[in-house]
């Protein structure tokens, strides 16, 4: 619980500041450097595939968990939640990309925010998936590979939110300095406040705990991802709607990506 409330407490932070300073872009240019509706539809192929491919590596591992007694029980429970929970949020970002509105004048600013939801959720799903590999090889007894690979992923998931960045700053939801300086500060402080959890009240023992409070967290944030990515064309039916979205959807995506990339770092720390 101490892990996830380290990440909640960012994220009332982030939270904060984005109500106070807005980091909004009030004229949104005509065009995106891409075309949503047709990167939207290969998104939808991408995460169908993603999708079966992480239940058809859970059946395969069950049954050969099932077929080898030296399989070890604790990571392999975590490593089964966190295959679940990644199979759960590729179907529904790719249901979330499959109801994307088209993009128009009136609603160019609600569009735009929706694509930067699903693309967050996107890249938070398959980080949490490739860092499940820790748990994987651990779980086989495979400790020298594991030590290696668990740098090799938190450094991924740590640079990768970059692009997701980029996507908000140049689909004009988020200036520059937040899209980039918040999550920076967020990070630094997760990975910072993990260590010392780490070395401190969660011991190794109590860190596979930490793990599945974490993949919680992430499956939280994805369903909330969904539920707005539902509402958010109902409630812009209308003027106010539309205006009252317009205001705090980039508090949303700032709240969103901070809050992203501060689990992921402290779910790390918590494989290490």
């Amino acid at each position: 619980m101490l892990a996830l409330a380290l990440v909640v407490a960012i994220v009332v932070g982030t939270l904060a500041y984005a109500l106070v300073a807005r980091p909004f872009i009030a004229v949104q240019p005509e065009r995106t450097p891409w075309d949503l509706a047709d990167l939207a539809r290969r998104q939808i192929t991408i995460l169908s595939g993603q999708a079966a491919v992480a239940i058809t590596s859970l059946v395969l591992l069950i049954t050969l968990a099932h077929n080898s007694p030296d399989v070890q029980s604790g990571p392999f429970g975590t490593l089964v939640i966190m295959v679940v929970v990644a199979f759960i949020s590729f179907v529904g970002d790719a249901i979330q990309f499959m109801i994307l509105p088209d993009e128009r004048p009136e609603n160019r600013s609600v569009v735009r925010g929706l694509f930067q939801v699903g693309a967050l959720q996107e890249y938070r799903t398959l980080m949490l998936l490739w860092l499940a590999l820790k748990p994987l090889v651990d779980a086989f007894g495979l400790h020298e590979p594991a030590a290696t690979l668990v740098w090799l992923l938190g450094g991924t998931a740590l640079v990768g939110w970059l692009g997701v960045a980029s996507s908000g700053y140049r689909l004009a939801i988020l200036r520059k300095r937040p899209a980039f300086v918040v999550p920076t500060i967020g990070v630094v402080i997760a990975a910072v406040g993990a260590i010392a959890l780490r070395l401190g009240p969660i011991s190794a023992s109590a860190a596979s705990d930490a793990v599945l409070w974490l993949v919680i967290g992430c499956w939280f944030l994805n369903a909330i991802a969904f539920v707005y990515a539902a509402l958010a064309p109902v409630v812009a039916e209308s003027e106010g709607g539309r205006r009252w979205i317009d205001r705090y959807a980039p508090v949303y995506s700032l709240t969103d990506l901070t809050a992203s990339v501060a689990l992921l770092a402290v779910l790390w720390v918590m494989l290490l």
